[in-house]
C-alpha cells in the first residue's frame, strides 16, 4: 500500500465539521485515484467506535468522560485507533467497490451516487406504502443498513459471476480439498461413554429438593470411591437404590444427542479414552462420565462436496485478490482533513 499525504488549504478545514452538502463530499482519503469522502468515512468510523470502546474498557478499564478519545491509555489512544480502523475499512471497501465495477455489475461508486440511490429507494418505498401495496424490509432505510445491504448484494452478485464463469482445475481442487479437509469436511467422531447418574426428580418426573439432597450425597459418595482408586466395573455392581449405570454413544451429528446431552458432549469431547468427569449437575440428575472410546467417522467424499468446495475456493480466491489490491493500492491521505476529524467534540 502506498501512502501519499496532500495538503489542502486551511480553509477547507471548515468544511470537515459542518453537516452542509460541500462538508459531506469534501475528500479524505482516495484510493487508486477513488475519493472517499467525508461522510463515507465518518459512516464507517460510526461502524468501529463502540467496539474501540470496549477494547479500552476491558484493556484499560477506561470508560467515558470529557476527553476520552483524546486521551493516552498506556500509549494507545482511542480516537486514533477508531480512525485507523475506519481508515482500513474504508480502503478494504473501496478495493471491493472497485473489484465489483470492473466486473461490470456496478457503474459508479462514488458515495453521491450512493446517497442519490438510497433517497430515490426511499423515496419509492415511501410511494409504495402511500399506495397501499407490500414492500419488503423497512419502510425507510438507514443509511449504513442501506449501505451494507447494497455492498452485501455486489459481492453475492460478484460470487455468482465468479462460480459461473470460473474454470478450475479438478487438480486444484483435489489439492485444496486435501489441504482444508481436516476440519473443515470432518464428520467427526463419536464418542462412547460409561455415565453413572443419580437422578433427583419425583414421580411425576419433576426435579425435588429433598431428592436432589439426597442424590448429591450418593453421587459424592461415588466420586470419592473413583478417587480412592475402586474400578468403574465394580463400582456400578453396588450402585446406590435409584442411581444407576448406562453405556452409549453420543455423535454430535445426532440432532438429539446435540440438543439433550450437549453438555456430555461438550464434555467428553475435550477427553481422552479413559478420562473421567468430575461430578455434572444436569436438569434431572447428578451424573460422572467416562471416555472409554473415541472413532473418528473419516471425512466426506470430494465428489458429495466439490460445489461447496468451489464456492469455498473462489471465496478464499477473491479474500487473497482484495488483500493483494489493497497491498498494491496507492492511498492519497489528505493529512490536514484527516487529522482534524474527531470522534466526538466535547
Amino acid at each position: 500500500m502506498k501512502m501519499l499525504f496532500i495538503m489542502f488549504p486551511l480553509a477547507v478545514l471548515a468544511l470537515m465539521s459542518g453537516c452542509d452538502f460541500s462538508g459531506d463530499y469534501v475528500e479524505v482519503i482516495s484510493v487508486d485515484g477513488e475519493p472517499v469522502v467525508m461522510r463515507e468515512y465518518r459512516l464507517q468510523l460510526s461502524t468501529v467506535t463502540a467496539g474501540v470502546f470496549q477494547y479500552f474498557y476491558e484493556k484499560y478499564g477506561a470508560e467515558d468522560s470529557i476527553g476520552y478519545w483524546d486521551r493516552n491509555f498506556g500509549g494507545e489512544i482511542p480516537g486514533e485507533l477508531a480512525k485507523k480502523k475506519a481508515f482500513d475499512k474504508c480502503v478494504d471497501i473501496k478495493i471491493r467497490q472497485i473489484l465489483m465495477r470492473e466486473a461490470g455489475l456496478i457503474k459508479d461508486i462514488s458515495y453521491r451516487a450512493f446517497m442519490k440511490a438510497l433517497a430515490a429507494e426511499n423515496d419509492r418505498r415511501r410511494k409504495t406504502i402511500a399506495e397501499d401495496e407490500v414492500i419488503y424490509g423497512p419502510e425507510q432505510y438507514g443509511e449504513i443498513q442501506y449501505f451494507e445491504y447494497l455492498l452485501d448484494n455486489l459481492q453475492l452478485s460478484y460470487a455468482n459471476k465468479q462460480e459461473a464463469e470460473a474454470q478450475i482445475d479438478e487438480s486444484v481442487l483435489k489439492d485444496y480439498y486435501l489441504s482444508i479437509r481436516n476440519p473443515v469436511f470432518s464428520k467427526g467422531n463419536v464418542y462412547r461413554i460409561k455415565k453413572i447418574a443419580c437422578p433427583f426428580i419425583d414421580e411425576t418426573g419433576l426435579p425435588e429438593a429433598g431428592l436432589k439432597k439426597e442424590a448429591a450425597a450418593e453421587i459424592k459418595n461415588i466420586e470419592k470411591k473413583l478417587d480412592q482408586g475402586v474400578k468403574w466395573d465394580d463400582l456400578v455392581k453396588t450402585l446406590p437404590e435409584g442411581c444407576i449405570s448406562t453405556e452409549f454413544d453420543l455423535n454430535p451429528a445426532s440432532r438429539n444427542d446435540a440438543i439433550i446431552s450437549s453438555d456430555l458432549l461438550i464434555t467428553t469431547s475435550k477427553f481422552e479414552p479413559g478420562q473421567t468427569s468430575n461430578i455434572m449437575e444436569r436438569n434431572t440428575e447428578f451424573a460422572i462420565v467416562r471416555l472409554i472410546e473415541k472413532r473418528n467417522l473419516g471425512f466426506q467424499p470430494f465428489d458429495e462436496v466439490q460445489e461447496s468446495l468451489k464456492k469455498r475456493y473462489l471465496s478464499e480466491e477473491y479474500g487473497k485478490l482484495v488483500a493483494k489490491r489493497i497491498r498494491s493500492a496507492v492511498i492519497h491521505i489528505n493529512k490536514k482533513i484527516y487529522d482534524s476529524i474527531k470522534i466526538r467534540k466535547d
